[in-house]
């Protein structure tokens, strides 16, 4: 409606009115930047990462939208918005990741199958530090080029997912460490074992009940 009236304005040759609109409200500069910003944000691939049901689904997704990112070589998007961008990135995937880690019962699982889940959420972290580094050099690139003379800008970032990143090596590290434990008690009572090997399974099941 705005810019049919501007226009009609413009046709019944009534400039004065439609620069001084233009001048007042700053439309076309706007309009301009909604334009630009839209460049990057079309087609972003943020709906495979919030629909993904599993973690290499996660990992695939999560590249895909770094990829896309770079975009930003070529676009005047505003360096800060685009490291917000990013922390709204890792409030995604840290959502996803709790979604999909919740299906397990990541303490009680045998331990191979407690690291097959670890080998597959820490890939999934690797891809996050390997393209954030990427597109963190791009950015640096981009202030060095001197696009916006104004910025000094810090590449700091709060991602949200590493304190899940944190709390999840902390459960790998407990678990290898308990299954060390279950391993070497085992070992040390086997010789003094039943012939069924009762107290061996026995000292086996007490230090599993640890989970328990």
């Amino acid at each position: 409606e705005v810019t049919l009236t501007l226009d009609i304005l413009k046709h019944g040759k009534r400039f004065h009115a439609t620069v001084s609109f233009d001048a007042d409200t700053g439309l076309r500069a706007s309009l301009q930047t909604v334009n630009e910003y839209n460049l990057l944000m079309k087609d972003f691939p943020i709906k495979d990462l919030l629909a993904a049901n599993e973690l290499p689904n996660i990992q695939t997704a999560l590249s895909a939208i770094f990829v896309h990112l770079r975009k930003v070589r070529t676009i005047k998007y505003p360096m800060q918005r685009a490291l917000r961008l990013v922390e709204a990135i890792s409030r995604d995937l840290f959502n996803q990741l709790l979604q999909v880690l919740s299906t397990r019962r990541l303490m009680h699982i045998s331990f191979d199958e407690f690291e097959k889940v670890m080998v597959a959420c820490f890939a999934v972290f690797i891809t996050w530090d390997d393209e954030y580094d990427k597109l963190q050099t791009l950015l640096r690139d981009i202030v060095r080029r001197g696009r916006d003379e104004s910025l000094k800008i810090i590449m700091r970032i709060n991602p949200q997912h590493k304190k899940l990143q944190a709390r999840l090596d902390q459960m790998r590290k407990f678990r290898r460490h308990h299954d060390q434990l279950s391993n070497v008690i085992v070992k040390v009572l086997r010789p003094t074992a039943s012939k069924s090997g009762a107290e061996g399974e026995e000292a086996r099941s007490e230090a599993e009940a640890v989970f328990d």
